[in-house]
């Protein structure tokens, strides 16, 4: 059997050698890019099964460049590879919902869990099966949590 094949693109050294290390311990084939330029070289030698995504690569847009080869296999999977200073900030990146001056010592684990727990919802358009196994715990787990943070969640 092939193995399954991953293109890690990002500029940073020690993060493309962990997501190697990661990813070829799980037997897979790794080749990596450190730019937008060199990923759309190595995408179209190895056309890879999945892509690892720095999204803030300083010489394109991520993107732009998702679109590419997007547009070439339109089903290969993305992993966006993401890194903030505090969860408050990757957590406004996603949804925008902290205020601007908002840090993650200004907000309690409870909010973040809600947030997170929200995002996740919505992610699975309500469904608590799908979201209780991404968030790793039992449906009535997260049942109680909605209740307790008073969440509402499409039905």
């Amino acid at each position: 059997m092939a193995k399954r094949r991953i293109l890690i693109i990002d500029d940073q050294p020690v993060v493309r050698g962990a997501l190697r290390n990661y990813f070829e311990r799980r037997g897979y084939e790794v080749a990596e890019a450190a730019s937008g330029d060199e990923a759309l070289v190595q995408f179209h030698k190895m056309r890879s099964d999945a892509l690892a995504v720095d999204c803030h690569l300083p010489d394109s847009n991520s993107h732009k460049l998702l679109g590419e080869i997007q547009s070439v296999l339109p089903d290969v999977p993305v992993i966006m590879v993401v890194s903030y200073a505090s969860i408050a900030k990757a957590a406004q990146s996603m949804d925008g919902s902290t205020s601007p001056g908002v840090t993650d010592v200004d907000l309690p684990l409870a909010e973040i869990e809600k947030r997170h727990i929200q995002a996740v919802l919505r992610h699975s358009r309500g469904n608590i099966e799908k979201s209780a196994k991404v968030l790793g715990i039992s449906r009535s787990s997260l049942y109680e949590r909605v209740k307790r943070y008073e969440i509402q969640y499409p039905r």
